[in-house]
């Protein structure tokens, strides 16, 4: 049995059980309730220290708390390791100090169907934006789920594309919901980031994919996860009308740090009308 340990518990996260568990209540009894979305796709999600996103990480999961999803597919960025494409899990559990989540076998098997993914641990040896939403999903889920977990490495916008119609395709007899992570801007001056971050949020309210894609490719956007956001996008608009809300956002200097050099941290629902 091949089980992917935490490695970021005691630093991201606290990595005693009943702590993680009380610090993962606390911020989602604190995080405002939200209307009910129709049809959710998946949620936007930050991926730092708890004392930095967690408050706003939790509005997100608040929002798809009333759900029972089979399965969950999170994305995240590969910050550690380079690989081409992407990279899902090839081992039977994902772990934290809560417990082992399951990996869906089946779905990485026909997710790896795209010629672009690969079978592997590449990317997840102790990569943390993926580690750090499973106790949100723990705490929220009484059920039993699923996870696929995927890391998205060195890509073309054309393979962002790809990736969203092999989930298009698989959406149409499973069931699952996907987690994009990502943080905002990085290291700025607190006025610069939120004018850095909302130029961003801006084209994801208006649910410009096009605009998006491009300041992905330029780099003229900031965002750490502009790959998990822009396929979650792109995988909501080929089931039809798909829009965005922005249930928070902050930053590091508003959480639990100064205000020089802020991290930008978002959470919204992407749904179908």
């Amino acid at each position: 049995m091949k089980i992917r340990k935490p490695a970021v518990a005691g630093m991201f996260y606290s990595n005693d059980s009943k702590q993680l568990k009380n610090d993962v209540q606390k911020y989602l009894s604190e995080a405002k309730t939200v209307e009910e979305f129709p049809s959710i796709a998946g949620i936007i999600s930050p991926h730092a220290g708890y004392v930095f996103s967690g408050p706003i990480a939790a509005s997100g999961f608040k929002a798809i708390s009333h759900l029972k999803p089979k399965n969950i597919v999170v994305l995240a960025p590969s910050h550690r390791e380079y690989f081409n494409g992407f990279s899902v899990y090839n081992g039977e559990y994902y772990e934290t100090p809560l417990d082992k989540l399951k990996v869906s076998m089946e779905l990485v098997e026909k997710i790896n169907e795209n010629q672009f993914v690969q079978l592997s641990d590449i990317g997840h040896h102790s990569e943390h934006a993926l580690e750090v939403q499973l106790p949100f999903l723990q705490e929220i889920y009484s059920h039993e789920f699923e996870i696929v977990p995927i890391i998205i490495g060195d890509v073309h916008v054309d393979l962002l594309d790809s990736l969203a119609e092999t989930l298009f395709e698989l959406s149409k007899n499973e069931d699952f919901l996907i987690i994009a992570s990502s943080d905002l801007s990085h290291f700025h001056s607190y006025d610069l980031a939120q004018q850095i971050d909302n130029e961003f949020l801006d084209f994801v309210k208006a649910y410009n994919l096009e605009q998006i894609g491009e300041g992905f490719m330029d780099n003229t956007l900031e965002a750490c996860g502009i790959t998990c956001i822009y396929t979650l996008m792109k995988y909501a608009s080929l089931k039809g009308s798909a829009k965005c809300e922005i249930l928070d956002y902050r930053n590091s200097g508003d959480t639990a740090g100064d205000k020089f050099r802020v991290v930008g941290y978002a959470a919204g629902v992407i749904y179908n009308k």
